[in-house]
């Protein structure tokens, strides 16, 4: 039995042996990281991947494809970059703050259901309207997710400066009210 197996040692030095390069990554920036990969294997592997993994309005005539009410909030527009760059730039923004309030786990599940909630109110909307122009379409995005990060951030620290636009500073619970509005 080594040093660094004993409780009482292991306390005291909080991590293994070995070579540690920084620290902990948050999962904030996990989920950056892994939505990121996920735009370059859109990117790679074109139309099948993307049409694979985002959200049909009519999943639920094929229960298997739950799934989709998961997938699509890491996939995002192929031919434009601007949509995944404010997504994952938001996300890591007000992220690190409710993930740092919420706990690790729980921001993690929070984000997911937030996803599928997200994911389930378009559903609804969309099946209520008939669709866009008179057909189903479907939908890619994180952008569900983020307003949820961005209103649940707005409700733990309201009066955080946050710049709209980059350049107007106001409270976040003003930006949270224009963000979704």
């Amino acid at each position: 039995m080594s040093i660094y197996e004993r409780d009482y040692e292991r306390q005291a030095f909080g991590r293994p042996p070995g070579i540690h390069l920084g620290g902990e990554r948050s999962v904030t920036t996990n989920l950056v990281i892994f939505t990121f990969g996920v735009y370059v294997a859109q990117l790679l592997f074109k139309m099948p991947f993307t049409d694979l993994f985002l959200l049909h309005a009519n999943w639920y005539e094929q229960p298997w494809r739950v799934f989709e009410l998961l997938t699509y909030g890491f996939l995002h527009s192929p031919n434009d970059l601007r949509h995944i760059v404010f997504n994952m730039l938001g996300l890591w923004m007000f992220g690190r703050s409710v993930e740092g309030r919420l706990g690790r786990r729980e921001y993690f599940v929070f984000y997911l259901v937030a996803m599928v909630f997200a994911g389930v109110c378009w559903n609804v909307a969309t099946l209520a309207t008939g669709g866009v122009g008179g057909r189903l379409a479907g939908m890619l995005g994180a952008s569900g997710g983020l307003a949820a990060v961005l209103l649940l951030f707005a409700m733990l620290f309201p009066h955080q400066k946050v710049f709209f636009l980059m350049a107007i500073p106001m409270p976040a619970w003003i930006f949270a009210i224009l963000f979704v509005g």
